[in-house]
């Protein structure tokens, strides 16, 4: 349990801010432009989710492939 909270205390939030809300608008605006489902209004919350990646400079784990092609990101595909 001690292993667990000291891996739980090293976590960083990410809160929302003009650099973080920046990277979503230019993530979205990317993905309209380039066709990328990621600009569909339906992937709202996987849009944030790039976005903070992108944001904080580090690769996304996901095994989630709407995240394949995303511009700029940096994927990590995990497959199951």
């Amino acid at each position: 349990m001690q292993r667990l909270e000291a891996q739980i205390a090293r976590a960083e939030i990410v809160h929302t801010g003009t650099d973080l809300i920046r990277a979503y608008a230019e993530l979205r605006v990317a993905c309209e432009r380039t066709g990328h489902a990621l600009g569909q209004r339906d992937h709202d919350a996987d849009r944030w989710i790039a976005a903070s990646a992108l944001r904080l400079r580090i690769p996304l784990v996901s095994n989630d492939r709407i995240f394949e092609g995303t511009p700029g990101l940096i994927l990590e595909a995990v497959r199951t």
